[in-house]
């Protein structure tokens, strides 16, 4: 398996096992670095470039932060939008 797959692979187990202080802490860490004004997820370390990983990734991440922000606000009655994140 090449190295940024193995890396992809342990980031998302990581983030799909953190509370959610934790989780929305990383993703507004993660769209300052790596999210462009446009949406477009950049390869910081290959000039900048977009690759489709890179976009599937983000998703994956987005998916996962709003699943955790629906189960930490379920016993109060209300969910946060998809849109949010």
């Amino acid at each position: 398996m090449p190295l940024r797959a193995l890396v992809a692979v342990i980031v998302t187990t990581v983030v799909m096992l953190v509370p959610r202080a934790w989780a929305d802490t990383a993703w507004e860490r993660y769209k300052a670095r790596f999210m462009m004004p446009d949406g477009r997820i950049i390869d910081t370390a290959n000039g900048n470039v977009s690759h489709t990983e890179g976009q599937g990734f983000a998703m994956l991440l987005a998916v996962r932060i709003t699943i955790v922000r629906r189960s930490t606000s379920c016993g109060s009655g209300r969910t946060t939008p998809a849109q949010q994140v």
